[in-house]
């Protein structure tokens, strides 16, 4: 069933707008030799948008007569877990000095429930947990170790009813709480090169104006660790926001009055990338002073498409590579037999293999003289393949939607090269951490750098941000991603422009893959329960996960903990990217 004509090129698709993992249609047919795909043709579809805000709170309810002061003190902390407006309802359970001075927008402290956190001793009500991350005022999670212990100083009101005089700073939200009434927004600024949309992960409480506060918190800027990689236009305000039949009107002030047409468009994009995520919005009109914004002189209602020169995600349908019987293929799905198509003979068993769909290339890493060498060629090219790299070791090499080319040595993040399409760029490459590379990925955009490293005291997940000048690639900022545990690290893939995948095993040689959000405020194991070694993980926004085992059996994510097997005799996987 090998087909070894010339390949067809990578397909230009349909656009795929997401802030998470995104599901695909699967139809599922038998092929019948080794070496393709046994479960049938992947069918890649745009999936419906992934949307926030259609939750329904549980209304808190206010203090009840003669409450207790432990009573007092759960009522609080669940009125402080559902949004409202200023938390009308939990400041009745403070007494009148105290609600004077609690600000709730400060931050949220979101804390382990593992235990019965609160205990009572006469009159003195405590919660003391474990403290597992913070949300600052714009809604930024950051890991944290430590403790909560709040005591909260009940005393009698005028009349007589017990009253919290010592509410914390912020609020106070157990992890399930956190998990379940929380919901993560991804942010867009554009970056400082003004080529891409950088997408910045906030969490919001459920419930009533979301999109609202999720706009307010857009205009009021990057701030935090991706503030260096963008720009934006600092004091416009957001003074209201009314949907109707999926169009979302929002009325700006401030600084918008004066804002050229480049701003103008920037901020736009910002907005209507915010909005659409949320459910009933599909559409974005832009008003200041009653008077639309137009773009081009026309159009006054806007979606993400009116601005697909910024798209955090490129605009190419995933599309998988394999390798069978040591040589690159295309796996080409059709509505019959699913078939593989030689797209590189030149190169030769490769361990690992990259595919970008800007430049229409294969990288592969191969074994060499003295070592491992990193060879590209053309994609249904017939010449020989170019050696871009030799090394004692390499990890397997990455793309970036540019087409740049990324490879490292697992000895250490300083011997990174980047190779451009015409020439080796420069890197420069501040502070990098230390340990062996077991794997990197470069974000959607391009403007992060995902690496797995294995130190002295474990493994680590962490990113950098990545910016581009003048054919230099400069790397900051490295930032850990917090990890449930400390299992191996195999393998990481990007499946949103704000999540990822990992691959991790344990002691007893089992794998598993893990989502993540970038900054580690959300994870989960998703499988799959299969008894062979995992070694490989491949992803693309929008699209499926796979993952390979050691005996080559590639399986291909359908839903959590549902993995089928896919194809058969694989010694690599990839998605172009």
């Amino acid at each position: 069933m090998r087909d070894d004509h010339a390949a067809v090129g990578v397909r230009a698709g349909r656009r795929l707008w997401r802030a998470g993992v995104a599901a695909v249609a699967v139809s599922l047919a038998v092929a019948g030799c080794a070496g393709v795909p046994t479960s049938g043709p992947v069918v890649y579809d745009s999936p419906p948008q992934a949307q926030v805000g259609s939750e329904v709170g549980v209304a808190p309810l206010p203090p009840s007569a003669d409450a207790s002061p432990s009573l007092v003190v759960e009522g609080f902390l669940h009125a402080m877990s559902v949004y409202q407006p200023d938390y009308a309802v939990a400041r009745q359970y403070l007494t009148p000095a105290a609600s004077k001075n609690w600000d709730p927008g400060a931050k949220v402290e979101v804390y382990t429930s593992d235990d019965y956190p609160v205990t009572q001793v006469d009159n003195d009500v405590v919660l003391s947990a474990r403290l597992v991350g913070t949300l600052d005022a714009g809604g930024r999670y950051q890991a944290s170790s430590g403790k909560v212990l709040q005591d909260f100083k009940l005393v009698r009101d005028a009349k007589n009813q017990w009253r919290i005089s010592n509410p914390p700073t912020g609020l106070l939200i157990s992890t399930y709480l956190f998990t379940a009434d929380y919901v993560s927004v991804d942010l867009h600024y554009l970056s400082a090169d003004s080529s891409v949309m950088v997408p910045d992960v906030r969490w919001l409480p459920s419930g009533d104006n979301q999109v609202l506060r999720a706009l307010q918190l857009q205009v009021a800027g990057p701030g935090g660790w991706i503030k260096p990689l963008v720009s934006f236009a600092s004091g416009v305000e957001v003074l209201g926001v009314a949907t109707s039949g999926g169009l979302a009107t929002v009325s700006l002030g401030g600084t918008a009055t004066s804002l050229d047409a480049t701003g103008q468009k920037a901020v736009l994009a910002e907005l209507v990338l915010a909005a659409v995520q949320f459910s009933g919005v599909t559409r974005v009109e832009v008003t200041v002073g009653g008077v639309p914004w137009a773009m081009g002189g026309a159009a006054v209602t806007f979606t993400p498409s009116d601005f697909s020169s910024w798209a955090p995600v490129a605009a190419v349908s995933p599309e998988v590579f394999a390798v069978s019987g040591g040589q690159v293929d295309d796996v080409t799905p059709t509505t019959s037999a699913p078939h593989l198509t030689a797209v590189t003979p030149g190169i030769r068993n490769p361990k690992a293999i990259a595919v970008s769909s800007a430049t229409q290339e294969v990288a592969a890493l191969v074994q060499a003289k003295a070592g491992q060498a990193i060879e590209t060629a053309s994609i249904g090219g017939k010449d020989a393949p170019t050696t871009l790299r030799r090394a004692p070791a390499l990890v397997a090499p990455q793309y970036s939607r540019d087409g740049e080319l990324w490879t490292v040595e697992p000895s250490g993040l300083a011997t990174l090269q980047v190779f451009g399409a015409k020439a080796p760029l420069k890197v420069s490459l501040a502070d990098p951490p230390p340990g062996t590379v077991v794997s990197l990925a470069v974000s959607p955009d391009g403007t992060r750098l995902a690496v797995a490293l294995k130190q002295e005291q474990g493994y680590e997940l962490g990113l950098l941000r990545v910016s581009r000048s003048n054919q230099t690639v400069t790397l900051d900022g490295w930032r850990t991603v917090p990890l449930p545990d400390t299992a191996p690290l195999v393998d990481v893939a990007w499946s949103g422009p704000t999540q990822l995948l990992v691959l991790a095993g344990d002691a007893q040689a089992g794998t598993s893959v893990l989502r993540i959000t970038q900054d580690g405020a959300r994870s989960s194991y998703v499988g799959p329960n299969v008894d062979t070694p995992l070694v490989e993980l491949a992803a693309s926004p929008g699209a499926l996960a796979l993952v390979r085992s050691q005996t080559g059996m590639v399986y291909r994510f359908d839903a959590d903990f549902t993995w089928p097997l896919w194809l058969s005799d694989a010694q690599a996987v990839a998605f172009a990217q």
